[in-house]
């Protein structure tokens, strides 16, 4: 008869895949609140989202839908707050295009055109992948309107 491992080594199995699903589902409430305008609560359900551990697979989605969440919320300025520290951290240039882009969708939701310009500008000439830099452009030509 085979013997179980001692279940210390069991631990941070369980311990990742309670954490996994926490995420997902605070993600699903999270964008059922976005979905139907509940942005306060969509806003609480992603900021806690972002202090989980393990939330890579959620983060960019995430800070997506709360940077949208503080645009229709009329919380510019924590937006803003909130962009600044994640910038940083961040160390790869396609991530910090990523971050950028957000703020630029931020500023197009407040119909801030010129301060929209100004950060597609400083994102198209950063070294990033193509496609970041593909939404950048689609982003600049929304910004003259």
């Amino acid at each position: 008869m085979k013997q179980r491992p001692p279940r210390s080594t069991l631990f941070p199995y369980t311990t990742l895949f309670r954490s996994q699903l926490l995420n997902s589902a605070l993600v699903g409430r999270g964008t059922i609140y976005f979905e139907t305008g509940r942005y306060p609560l969509a806003v609480a359900d992603f900021e806690k989202l972002l202090t989980q551990p393990d939330n890579a697979n959620f983060l960019r989605l995430a800070r997506d839908r709360l940077i949208n969440a503080y645009a229709k919320t009329g919380a510019v300025k924590k937006g803003r707050q909130r962009i600044d520290e994640w910038l940083a951290v961040v160390e790869s240039a396609t991530d910090r295009a990523e971050i950028l882009i957000l703020k630029a969708e931020m500023l197009l939701a407040t119909h801030d055109f010129p301060g929209s310009r100004k950060v597609l500008d400083s994102i198209l000439k950063l070294d990033i992948a193509p496609g970041a830099k593909a939404r950048a452009y689609y982003l600049k030509g929304n910004a003259f309107y």
